[in-house]
């Protein structure tokens, strides 16, 4: 599979032909070859235009059944997990490094030339690789080694740092939600949508708090106690960045912002909340990279309000 960037309307010429076709947002001339009826797409995200020539069903496939494989490790250590920490606050479990190992296999298995970017150890790749696959073998440690029952698998697969697939399985309540450039989010196949709610008095808001407890906490729960005077019907901290971000997709959450994130943490979840209709952000309230440090996600009719309250400023 082969992504191209179109930075605006032009002719562009299709790799590997002599063909030349008149590109522009919702428009495409294609000329009569039957290569491109089965392999060649034109998808928008946050405004610009890509191309993009491969087999974006086998992609979900593999990344659906790597996730639920993954969540059935997950579930089985879920009793007594053992715990490790990397930091004074980060802890790992058997489950977080089982369930890696057979989503990297699973995928291997399909892909074997594809880049892998993993929480759990090992060299972390490019992101501008050409096939990258973006993992959180378990999203919600906390939850999990505490025995709260809020915790998910999280998988996307980005090309040359475009997001074009996310998966994020909840083994507890069994809901697999996925989304890929070309179609629109699902939850256990079915398509969901965001919420219609418009104002912040009628909104309920998920946020987070990383393991740094410095300058991002404290913007947090100053932004939480201005939506609060604000009369917002409710904000939620439930541990899982990837469930949050699916939440907004099927209308569960109106709004989610947190400030300061890992890549793997919002990748698989940014890509379905985007495909439900949903509107994601970095914490400024621009263009959401895969390097950005942070995500402000939202309804269509609600993104600004939230934005002006919670975008960040220094």
């Amino acid at each position: 599979m082969t992504i191209y960037y179109v930075p605006e309307p032009h002719r562009w010429r299709f790799a590997g032909t002599d063909s030349m076709s008149n590109i522009r947002q919702g428009c495409c001339v294609i000329p009569r070859f039957g290569l491109f009826k089965s392999y060649f797409s034109i998808f928008s995200t946050q405004g610009e235009l890509y191309i993009m020539t491969g087999n974006m069903k086998k992609i979900l496939t593999t990344a659906c059944r790597a996730a639920r494989e993954a969540g059935a490790i997950v579930m089985k250590y879920y009793s007594g997990p053992t715990v490790r920490y990397k930091g004074s606050n980060d802890p790992v479990t058997q489950a977080d490094l089982g369930s890696q190992k057979k989503i990297i296999t699973v995928i291997q298995e399909e892909f074997p030339h594809h880049h892998f970017l993993k929480e759990e150890g090992g060299d972390n790749d490019d992101l501008l690789s050409e096939h990258l696959w973006i993992i959180d073998p378990l999203d919600g440690t906390k939850n999990y080694v505490g025995g709260f029952p809020h915790f998910g698998i999280s998988i996307a697969c980005a090309e040359k740092g475009v997001l074009i697939a996310g998966v994020v399985y909840d083994p507890v309540r069994d809901e697999l939600f996925s989304a890929c450039a070309q179609e629109q989010a699902r939850l256990n196949g079915k398509i969901i949508h965001p919420s219609e709610t418009a104002e912040l008095k009628h909104a309920l808001l998920a946020t987070g708090f990383s393991t740094n407890r410095g300058i991002p906490m404290k913007k947090t729960m100053h932004v939480m106690e201005k939506l609060l005077s604000k009369n917002i019907r409710g904000i939620r901290r439930t541990g899982s960045a990837a469930l949050d971000l699916c939440w907004v997709a099927c209308g569960r959450l109106d709004a989610y912002f947190e400030y300061s994130l890992n890549i793997w943490d919002f990748a698989a979840g940014a890509c379905i909340a985007r495909q439900s209709g949903a509107v994601c952000t970095n914490r400024t309230g621009s263009k959401l990279r895969l390097d950005s440090p942070g995500v402000i996600a939202a309804n269509k009719r609600l993104v600004a309000r939230v934005k002006r309250n919670v975008a960040w400023k220094m």
